[in-house]
């Protein structure tokens, strides 16, 4: 019952997590997706973005969003590419917990109080369904969980949504980055 799921107890630093967006050039998209990502932050949550050598207006909209998104902290790097600027936020997160996000996507309001109520010992990520939205009309991509699902796969590769995900710092870490 999800109205059960997103009934969460009063916050406590134990439930923080970080957020983790890279962007390069994000301009047109990233005011849409620090609001959406904002909205499901609590108090002592992190949305840690990962300014990876932007020459266009990012850096002016990641300084106005601080003052308006007191979560948000930004790290700059030289243009060091995705892999690397994630890295570089696996090492700066603040919490264990990692969601992360990509600044060219929309997020439900639901996505990381959901989230946060499926984390548990001995998990290591968590994900769900996504929707892919263009011209045509919207498709539900069912998140590769169960047997039917993997054989999907084959027809579609992208079964796991990496910006959808929320991911145990120490499980990353341990499979390499």
């Amino acid at each position: 019952d999800v109205a059960n799921i997103l009934t969460l107890p009063s916050e406590n630093k134990d439930e923080s997590l970080s957020v983790l967006m890279p962007v390069r050039n994000g301009e047109a998209t990233l005011v849409a997706a620090l609001a959406d990502i904002a909205a499901g932050l609590k108090e002592h949550d992190e949305l840690l973005v990962i300014n990876d050598g932007s020459s266009d207006q990012t850096p002016e909209i990641l300084e106005l969003l601080s003052e308006q998104i007191p979560q948000l902290r930004v790290e700059t790097t030289d243009g060091v590419g995705l892999v690397e600027a994630l890295n570089l936020g696996i090492r700066e997160a603040t919490w264990p917990w990692i969601a992360r996000a990509d600044a060219d996507d929309r997020y439900p309001a639901a996505r990381l109080p959901v989230q946060r109520v499926a984390r548990a010992s001995g998990v290591a990520a968590v994900t769900g369904d996504y929707q892919v939205v263009g011209p045509a009309r919207p498709t539900v991509i069912p998140c590769a969980l169960g047997s039917k699902f993997v054989g999907l796969s084959l027809l579609h590769p992208q079964r796991f949504p990496h910006p959808g995900v929320l991911f145990h710092h120490d499980a990353v870490v341990e499979a390499g980055g």
